[in-house]
Formats: C-alpha cells, sequence, structure tokens
C-alpha cells in the first residue's frame, strides 16, 4: 500500500527531535513512500535554517551530513511534481480549503496517488489540522 509522507516526518527524522521515533517507524514500515516535490523543498530549507539557528551546537559537518541524509531518503520516495493535475485536485475538492496552501498541495497530491492505487492510501502527517482533513478523504492515517 502506497505510504504519503509528509514533511514534517522525514524533517522529525533527519532533526533527531522528540517524535523522530515514531517516525522512522512509519518509514521504515512502509516500502512503497510517495510524497509532493514539496517533501524536498521543505526539509531542506528547514535544517538549513535550523542549523544555521543552532550552528555553534551542533557538531561539525551536521548540515552536510543532513543534506546526504535527506538525499538519501529522498532516494526512498516516489515524488510528484505541482502541475496541472495537482491544481485540478485542488479546485474541485472544496474540503482542501480547510487547511494552509502548502497543505493543500500535499494532500492533493496524496489524492493524486489514491486515485492511481489499486490499494487503499496511508497519509501521515504530525499535523492535526492536516490529519483531520485526510480523514475526511478516507486515508489510513496512524
Amino acid at each position: 500500500m502506497p505510504a504519503y509522507f509528509d514533511s514534517n516526518i522525514l524533517v522529525s527524522i533527519l532533526k533527531n527531535d522528540s517524535q523522530a521515533g515514531r517516525a522512522a517507524r512509519l518509514w521504515e514500515d512502509h516500502k512503497v513512500r510517495v510524497s509532493s516535490i514539496l517533501l524536498e523543498i521543505e526539509c531542506l530549507i528547514v535544517i538549513r535554517r535550523f542549523g544555521r539557528q543552532f550552528e555553534e551546537r551542533l557538531p561539525e559537518g551536521w548540515l552536510p551530513a543532513k543534506e546526504n541524509q535527506l538525499q538519501k531518503a529522498l532516494g526512498a520516495v516516489t515524488l510528484r511534481g505541482i502541475d496541472s493535475v495537482i491544481v485540478e485536485i485542488i479546485r474541485h475538492e472544496p474540503l482542501l480549503s480547510q487547511c494552509r496552501s502548502l497543505d493543500a498541495i500535499h494532500l492533493a497530491t496524496a489524492l493524486y496517488f489514491q486515485r492511481n492505487s489499486d490499494d487503499p492510501c496511508y497519509f501521515f502527517t504530525f499535523d492535526s489540522t492536516l490529519d483531520g482533513v485526510a480523514r475526511k478523504f478516507k486515508f489510513l492515517t496512524a
């Protein structure tokens, strides 16, 4: 079954924050991983911002190591670009207005994968609002 990963799951793993263990279990338990190209963009921006903010407290080489870890993780995910197909889904799904714009793009991309799969699709996020909207679309969640 495909599992859609919102950026905060991978960010949690990269930053090794308080939810990293749970995030890593979700990541490892689902081998068919899908997401939006936003996954790459958001994760890169967040780890760079984090690295800059805590530069003096992080070990030397932390940021290049995390960028490498990100690239390796991205190699295990099918990423979908933001194009007219995703825009059409957003246009035709009023429920998507219940979340923020980038979250709506994530969810529209997940809907694309769900509609093009013979299996149910998981949607993983640590954002409670986004999780609630995903449940309205009948995604399996954590």
